[in-house]
């Protein structure tokens, strides 16, 4: 067997590997291919490593011979380590021959999204002091074309004394022999689960002796027990919904639900599969950043190439979005632009993937649900709660082999020693406060083969000048500390790709020779910085920039026109008024989705490149213009993908002397609008913004309202859920700023939707 074969082979599955020696040949081969590549990287670490500074004469002839002898040594124990691999190789491809197993072969799906639809309705049917014959009608006779061996839920409720109890027993002897296995359970109000989830085996039957397993693997033992069987288990006395959760989980839906998801997944595309199961890192109900999570599989080496003319990032954002397709994950969209940014796992996928990710030894969760069970080689940790179960089982961890760490803050004592993890490439600390744990970035420059660093909010107030070794890093990302300046090192980070600083760190000289840098945010340029906006030039795979300046360069248009693949541009600052008209002259690249230069810069005008001709995908513009005219309107409201307009004028000095029309078809996906020093009102014709949610007035002039007809035109916004206006009396009486004000909740009030509306006056 090719080596190239064993790296691109799927996960073991029940969908292709049916018999048990199927499932532990796959297995054997998944393991041999993470072993194969962590090889390979690190003779390519090892050998390769960073480019020595230039030296002369008799040190450079000595350094070189060390270095040969080194690398000698080296590639002596790589060999050793590639024999044993390929041993393993020609035994597992015995194994294969002798036991015949076949491979299968993916092919493309087409998923119905209505198919998860019909299977996951669950029924709510409540009877209280219903007669019996009554209540077993609705447990077993079928209902809108329901089969009997659907799971139903039945609910009893009513305050105590009523004879719920007594009715339920009834019911259960009645019709329990109907059932493979049954039983009756009593919850209380205090109940310890571990008792009740034996309590459920024993009256099922499979009587477990061993009292070491905790929760989690009693849910394990119930659901596997179940999986094949029809069941009848009442549940009494039940007072918290949250432990009725708790026992759901321990209760599969035979042959609905957990096999749709199931056929869902095993019909997967191998490279999606693996994108999944990584999201089995992450809790419960948590929001997953898309970013993030995308940076993440790029870490994990899931995007393995780069198709035609599309990036890693640009490639996993396709798996990001064919999951939601296949309504593997949900996606969680932004309140600004209604574009998706992040997603959640629904609580069924998400206990399928832990099952599944359990069983192929993908990912070991420790999380308040108990987890599974770390083994001798753990290859991503998720580390989800800090209870003294998992401080004893810390000291039983190997973590030799672990690919991802990820710690969330209630574990955050559990962090385990980084100097064992040799092939690590994620590691994700968020949120947890490292302030006093220095050990933990004195090692990070032992981890050669990281990919993904992320110490977001961790109260760190600096980081170690030796990260410079880390040569493999693509994603740094130290937002939310007090890091007031990198360490100069960073600048030979060479496959950096990501990196994000707060406004207030200093970056050091020589950002330029991070080539493949891809998001750079957010970037402070002052007067002991500003060459960096020539060296910026240098970056031409730049595709997200935040950058602000504490006064106009005059270099920075002969920059941004180097950065010809700049889809996210943000230029700000609040240090005193200027201008930035020399941007006038630029011209954006036609792929630009976002621009933001708001803050105390102004255009004199309009610029010329915003229009629909040259900024087709442009969904976000936020943007101060001191002149601005119907036409210019009219313009913006022709950019085919907007989404979030956010447009502040300074039309009181000129004699505009008209109102401002959105007239019809304008602004077709427009979802936010904020308008901010506008003197005259914005009438809305019928067909303008049909998308519109929110909508903002910020100092709008009322004194030159006057003797003006306030009837803008917001009942012709269809969608409008939000209205915010800020009325400023720069001259007008004060019965006629209340007269304005009233108008306009008016408009508000008896809009159809009956949006939200704040409104008031600034005398």
């Amino acid at each position: 067997m090719d080596i190239r074969e064993i790296c691109t082979l799927p996960t073991g599955t029940k969908g292709q590997f049916s018999t048990s020696e199927d499932k532990v040949w796959s297995r054997k081969v998944k393991e041999m291919s993470y072993d194969i590549e962590d090889t390979i990287d690190t003779y390519m670490m090892r050998c390769k490593g960073r480019e020595p500074v230039e030296q002369h004469g008799f040190k450079k002839a000595i350094d070189k011979t060390l270095k040969w002898f080194r690398q000698h040594k080296i590639r002596r124990k790589i060999a050793t380590e590639i024999r044993e691999i390929k041993s393993h190789v020609i035994e597992v491809h015995e194994r294969r021959r002798r036991y015949e197993v076949s491979l299968g072969v993916d092919k493309p799906v087409t998923v119905d999204p209505r198919l998860f639809a019909q299977y996951m309705e669950v029924k709510e049917l409540v009877g209280i002091d219903e007669a019996r014959d009554e209540l077993i009608s609705k447990i077993m006779i079928e209902e809108n074309e329901v089969p009997k061996k659907q799971g139903k839920i039945v609910s009893i409720v009513g305050f105590g004394g009523l004879g719920k109890t007594t009715l339920a027993n009834a019911v259960y002897k009645k019709i329990r022999a109907q059932f493979d296995c049954y039983a009756f359970v009593s919850v209380s109000q205090t109940p310890d689960l571990k008792k009740l989830y034996n309590s459920l085996l024993h009256d099922l039957s499979k009587n477990i002796n061993d009292e070491t397993l905790d929760e989690r693997q009693l849910i394990e033992v119930l659901r596997e027990f179940l999986e094949d069987k029809r069941y009848f288990v009442v549940v009494d006395d039940v007072w918290d919904i949250s432990v009725w959760k708790m026992i759901r989980c321990a209760l599969p839906d035979n042959d609905n639900m957990r096999k749709i998801l199931s056929f869902s997944y095993y019909e997967l595309p191998c490279h999606l599969r693996a994108c999944l199961l990584y999201l089995s890192m992450f809790p419960e109900d948590y929001k997953i950043e898309k970013d993030r999570l995308i940076r993440m599989w790029i870490g994990e080496g899931f995007m393995q190439s780069k198709k035609a003319g599309k990036s890693l990032f640009e490639l996993g954002e396709s798996y990001f979005n064919e999951l939601i397709n296949r309504s593997m994950i949900q996606p969680i969209h932004d309140s600004r632009d209604d574009m998706i940014s992040s997603c959640c796992v629904h609580d069924m996928v998400l206990d399928l993937i832990r099952s599944l990710s359990s069983e192929e030894k993908f990912v070991t969760v420790l999380s308040n649900m108990g987890g599974s069970s770390p083994t001798n080689t753990i290859r991503r940790l998720s580390l989800q709660n800090g209870q003294k179960s998992h401080v004893m089982a810390q000291a039983t961890w190997s973590l030799q082999h672990a690919r991802s760490v990820v710690v969330f803050p209630v574990a955050a004592s559990l962090v385990p020693p980084l100097d064992c993890c040799r092939v690590l490439r994620v590691l994700d600390l968020k949120d947890c406060n490292l302030s006093q744990a220095n050990s933990i970035l004195k090692c990070l420059a032992n981890i050669h083969h990281l990919r993904y660093l992320g110490l977001r909010r961790t109260g760190i107030a600096q980081l170690p000048e030796e990260i410079g070794s880390l040569q493999l890093l693509q994603t740094l990302d130290v937002r939310l500390n007090e890091i007031s300046r990198l360490p100069s090192s960073v600048v030979q980070l060479s496959k950096l790709m990501c990196l994000y600083i707060d406004r207030t760190t200093i970056v050091p000289n020589g950002i330029g020779n991070l080539t493949c840098l891809e998001q750079l945010s957010c970037l402070r340029i002052d007067d002991s910085t500003r060459n960096i906006i020539e060296q910026l030039g240098q970056l031409t795979e730049l595709r997200q920039l935040h950058i602000r300046l504490t006064e106009p360069n005059g270099k920075l248009l002969e920059c941004l026109c180097k950065l010809q693949k700049m889809e996210e541009l943000f230029i700000k600052d609040n240090h005193g008024p200027c201008s930035i008209g020399v941007l006038d002259a630029w011209v954006a690249p036609r792929h630009l989705r976002v621009l933001c230069t708001q803050g105390s810069y102004w255009f004199s005008t309009l610029p010329a490149w915003v229009n629909p001709s040259l900024l087709p995908d442009l969904t976000q513009l936020c943007i101060d213009v001191r002149e601005l005219h119907q036409a210019d309107l009219e313009i913006l409201g022709r950019l085919p993908a907007l989404r979030y307009l956010s447009l502040e004028v300074d039309n009181r000095n000129h004699s505009i002397i008209q109102r401002f029309v959105v007239g019809a078809d304008a602004f077709s996906c427009l979802v936010s609008c904020y308008f901010s020093q506008f003197v005259w009102p914005v009438v809305f014709q019928q067909g303008a913004m049909p998308r519109l949610r929110a909508l903002a007035f910020w100092m709008f002039y009322v004194r030159e309202t006057r003797g003006i007809t306030c009837n803008d035109g917001l009942g012709n916004l269809p969608s409008l859920q939000h209205v915010q206006a800020n009325l400023l009396c720069d001259g007008a009486g004060k019965e006629e700023a209340e007269q304005a004000k009233a108008a306009l909740m008016h408009e508000a009030e008896r809009h159809p939707n009956h949006p939200c509306h704040d409104i008031y006056l600034c005398v």
